[in-house]
């Protein structure tokens, strides 16, 4: 299958060219803790990990509950907030990409549809909506190196394809339809811009012709702080702020150019799948714990000294949800 080449110019006049069991304790362990600490805004936290969709009620749950299977290895999902959807894209790589609607309340089908000209997927890599769902944008491959690809939901057309995705991040929308995504400049072989965090508004995406798009550089990584790469993008709903994983921390940082980034975590775990309150104030995330398995925790939306962060801890600002879970990274926080 035949795609456009790929481009990105910055907003600096830089042209890039981009290349591209859940058991409630473990044995020994302590109970699960419930429920969240005071202040902590209640709603529903939507998560996923190993093949399955789980979900923790803020007020109430004591556990996560697992609410959805799915093929994991060759599917991508994504949360349309203002739609209280799940969308699950699958590939089997010899028919179509499919992505099926799910209703988060009741976790019932609510449609499906094919994605065009993907019969040749082999991988699928990350999905995420507009905030209104009006567009939905997703990378993949086909034996080569991976793409991102924008359709219009209403009518299932392709509007954009192109931006080699090299860093192999996740990315999200703003409110304002601009899409922030992470890239790997070691092309560039500059050892003080390996890497860089980039926002492309739609419109530049749509008016695109050969892939090539303009953007405007929000943060830059030299060599030692790319390391393996910035993943685990998540905004907050006003969308001012970003979350992000580097070097196994989370960091957040103001969504402007140049915004100081914060350092929020830090410890021997790895700390990843994060989101943010509704409010903004807090922030869920997962952090590796004992065999293979994950904690979950809520922190405050901080910037004083990294918390840190160790298998059990739950020192008052580092409040434990539960140990040793399924649960891999999270997709929401609903009020």
């Amino acid at each position: 299958m035949h795609r456009s080449p790929l481009k990105l110019i910055s907003a600096f006049a830089l042209t890039l060219v981009l290349a591209a069991c859940s058991t409630p304790q473990g044995d020994g362990g302590p109970p699960p803790r419930g429920g969240s600490p005071a202040g902590t805004p209640h709603g529903l936290l939507v998560a996923a990990g190993t093949g399955y969709i789980h979900t923790f009620t803020l007020l109430t749950g004591t556990e996560w509950s697992e609410r959805l299977s799915y093929a994991a290895p060759w599917s991508t999902v994504a949360v349309i907030d203002s739609r209280n959807e799940l969308l699950i894209a699958n590939t089997s790589g010899a028919e179509p990409v499919s992505v099926e609607v799910y209703d988060i309340d009741t976790f019932g089908l609510k449609g499906a549809f094919e994605w065009p000209d993907s019969t040749s997927m082999t991988t699928l890599y990350a999905l995420a909506a507009t905030r209104g769902g009006d567009y939905l944008a997703i990378t993949m491959s086909a034996l080569g190196p991976g793409f991102l690809e924008i359709i219009e939901t209403a009518t299932g057309s392709i509007v954009y394809t192109g931006l080699d995705i090299a860093a192999g991040s996740n990315f999200v929308w703003t409110p304002d339809d601009d899409l922030i995504v992470a890239v790997n400049l070691s092309y560039e072989d500059n050892p003080d811009r390996w890497g860089a965090i980039v926002s492309f508004p739609l419109a530049n995406l749509l008016a695109s012709t050969d892939g090539a798009v303009e953007g405007t550089l929000l943060a830059t990584f030299t060599r030692a702080e790319w390391d393996v790469g910035v993943n685990g993008l998540a905004l907050s709903a006003d969308g001012s702020e970003l979350v992000f994983e580097r070097a196994s921390d989370l960091w957040v940082m103001d969504l402007v150019p140049d915004a100081p980034q914060h350092q929020l975590t830090t410890g021997p775990t790895n700390n990843h799948g994060a989101v943010f309150s509704p409010s903004g104030t807090h922030i869920a995330f997962a952090s590796g714990g004992r065999y293979g398995l994950d904690e979950t925790y809520v922190i405050p939306n901080h910037r004083t000294a990294p918390l840190f962060i160790d298998y059990l801890q739950d020192a008052g600002d580092e409040f434990l949800l539960e140990a040793d879970t399924l649960v891999d990274y999270s997709l929401a926080w609903l009020p």
